[in-house]
């Protein structure tokens, strides 16, 4: 409707205030945005922007990133750079040397131009990248919020350089994939709130107390020292801590962050070796450690293939669990146990298909 409704009475919309004529552009669909642009000049040029607000780019696609560098670099010496708008970008480098010297340059030369990025996300399975170590080196974001670093291996002194250049970043996920020790310099990071990444780097880390939602992916079980080092950064209101990808002792575990961090509020652990299923002096131990927590509100302990079928008296087992847990630690009103998520819903426990807090926090 809206194309077809600008291209009947153009004229009308001409003469409406060109701030309110974007402010009603930026709400319309992508596609529709499309068609919007052959109509006038006018709606053209303020179309446009919008277009390029999220830019997601590959060197699988050559093509398509050359036409992007183009419109770029077509109003770089515009009164309003098209750089400028550019609100989220996506870079994605899966081949060595896919990606020619020339388009590199450039890709690397219009994004230094981003001045108003606020999301930057770089995925890299390149080994020796040194036009993205530059890159690294000396680019500057002034209003970048998130930033996600996928890498294989990593460059430290260049990364820790970049993530001192920008003080203002709330959100966080560096992962290295093949390499555990990557050790990053001291990174200050004061308006940090979420955190997710290769335990590793930690130890790098430094906020005061603004750290609300923390993701850990662990190559071995590092945990209490991991704690020890996120205690002082954790915003004193509660926080998210969730646990990824390492074989651990539970009971032990929820005792380690119950004793350390007690005022956290969902505890996750996800993605786990897979453990025997919990005997009763693990749920016993589990319930025992609950009680010090001021206003846990969700536990998740993903220890089994969610694959397998469990029999009646399992299912009988882990609502019995679920109801002790429960009856001890009276703000908990979610359990994930053996694959299933169980919610309190007066006047008990029941089974239900929605997503965690995780899921829906995370997304």
């Amino acid at each position: 409707m809206m194309p077809a409704m600008l291209t009947t009475h153009p004229s009308i919309l001409e003469r409406l205030p060109n701030e309110m004529l974007a402010e009603i552009v930026q709400y319309i669909p992508r596609k529709d945005l499309l068609s919007i642009c052959t109509t006038s000049r006018l709606l053209s040029r303020l179309s446009i922007p919008f277009l390029y607000r999220t830019i997601y780019v590959s060197d699988t696609d050559i093509k398509k990133l050359k036409n992007i560098l183009d419109v770029m670099e077509k109003y770089t010496d515009t009164k309003d750079p098209l750089s400028r708008h550019v609100h989220e970008f996506w870079l994605l480098l899966t081949h060595e040397s896919n990606i020619p010297q020339d388009i590199c340059k450039r890709l690397l030369g219009t994004l230094s131009g981003f001045s108003n990025i606020r999301r930057l996300n770089l995925v890299s399975h390149i080994r020796d990248e040194s036009r993205l170590r530059t890159f690294l080196q000396t680019a500057h974001f002034p209003s970048l919020l998130n930033f996600q670093y996928i890498t294989d291996p990593i460059e430290a002194d260049d990364l820790t350089v970049f993530l001192n250049h920008h003080p203002t970043l709330t959100k966080l996920l560096l992962t290295c994939r093949n390499t555990y020790h990557c050790p990053l310099g001291e990174i200050r990071l004061p308006c940090l709130q979420q955190f997710s990444g290769n335990s590793c780097f930690v130890k790098s880390l430094v906020c005061e107390r603004t750290l609300q939602i923390m993701c850990i992916f662990f190559a071995m079980d590092e945990l209490p020292t991991v704690l020890e080092r996120l205690e002082p950064m954790i915003h004193p209101d509660g926080h998210i801590l969730v646990v990824t990808g390492v074989s651990l002792d539970l009971p032990v575990a929820v005792r380690q962050v119950a004793d350390k961090i007690p005022n956290t509020m969902y505890l996750i652990f996800r993605d786990l070796v897979e453990d025997p299923a919990l005997t009763s002096e693990d749920v016993n131990e589990i319930e025992t450690q609950l009680k010090k927590f001021k206003d846990l509100g969700c536990l998740e302990l993903d220890t089994v293939s969610k694959s397998r079928v469990y029999s009646a008296m399992e299912d009988e087992a882990d609502l019995a669990a679920v109801e002790k847990w429960g009856h001890v630690c009276k703000s908990l009103h979610r359990v994930v146990l053996h694959g299933r998520h169980w919610v309190y819903e007066h006047p008990g426990w029941e089974v239900t298909d929605s997503l965690s807090p995780f899921e829906m926090l995370l997304q």
